[in-house]
């Protein structure tokens, strides 16, 4: 049985080579829960809509990190392997990075090899939201071991969710994702809903992350690198790493001031906090979610729904 591992990131793929498992590795260097996606994984379209994306947004390393992936990708011939193994974890960055995998294997495989799938929560020692990275390289292959199979028709189905997401039919989302078995995909529904929430919320025009940034600020004589420090730690669900949340940061400095190195909210920040204003920012029309603007859908958190803005007017 040849494999070949597709890893979600360098820092699972630095443990998985103080393994001793068998077979090839393709590392997933992308971050596709932010900026346009393209539905053909690949194409000379989704590599220029990548490229642009994240030279603008994480200058530092993207260009090379990004050759390096693509020119992997290329060279990667799937028919030379029986079964291709996805080491993905709960959060939205790897929940939406696994429907671009699935679909570009259903795209690319010319036979069809068996697909499988590791889950840390098959492992008694860890809890439900360990990340790969967090785990001993020992437990590696007992990991493998328990990996889940993919039928046909759940490929098929991360595969059109990955369609939906390139679309702008963003609200069809979790209702679509329902259809996939519950217990055998336990993270992609909450995944999702966190995605749902970085739309502006109809209370106040903040996305949840945002609100959870000047609430950190208001309550806390707080730095920026530690302000990013409690909002890495805020909610595992995201995934996001610290330049997520320094680029989120840069995009609310509109709401507030430095003092002495501390962030301090505004009038305008603490209009917003207490319900009393709306944000509005010309960053919200340039941001992209794969297929959608940030300013085509509101996230009703009432009745937890996203809803496309021509609905709300």
């Amino acid at each position: 049985m040849k494999y070949l591992h597709i890893l979600n990131g360098d820092a699972s793929f630095d443990l998985f080579r103080r393994t001793s498992l068998a077979g090839d590795t393709l590392v997933w260097r992308e971050v596709l829960c932010e900026g346009p996606t393209i539905v053909k994984v690949g194409s000379d379209a989704y590599w220029k809509a990548r490229k642009d994306f994240l030279i603008s947004h994480f200058p530092e390393g993207a260009k090379a990190h990004l050759a390096q992936f693509q020119k992997e990708l290329s060279t990667t011939d799937l028919k030379a392997y029986d079964e291709v193994v996805l080491w993905f974890e709960h959060d939205l960055f790897c929940q939406i990075n696994l429907l671009a995998v699935l679909s570009w294997l259903s795209e690319s495989q010319e036979t069809k090899q068996r697909c499988s799938w590791v889950r840390v929560d098959q492992l008694k020692d860890y809890q439900e939201l360990t990340g790969l990275g967090e785990i001993d390289p020992a437990d590696y292959p007992a990991l493998l071991e328990n990996r889940q199979q993919f039928e046909p028709h759940e490929q098929l189905l991360f595969a059109e969710l990955w369609e939906l997401y390139c679309s702008s039919n963003h609200h069809e989302l979790i209702a679509r994702s329902i259809l996939l078995n519950k217990a055998r995909f336990p993270y992609l529904a909450a995944a999702l809903e966190k995605h749902c929430q970085r739309f502006p919320s109809t209370k106040n025009g903040l996305s949840e992350l945002e609100e959870a940034l000047l609430k950190t600020i208001a309550s806390n004589s707080i730095s920026e690198r530690q302000l990013v420090g409690k909002m890495l730690r805020y909610d595992r669900l995201y995934g996001y790493g610290d330049l997520q949340f320094f680029n989120l940061l840069q995009g609310l400095q509109s709401l507030f001031f430095y003092q002495e190195n501390k962030l301090v909210l505004n009038s305008k920040g603490q209009q917003l906090l207490n319900g009393k204003a709306k944000y509005q920012s010309v960053q919200i029309e340039s941001t992209y979610y794969g297929g959608a603007s940030r300013n085509d859908f509101v996230w009703e958190s009432a009745q937890q729904q996203l809803l496309p803005t021509e609905a709300k007017k």
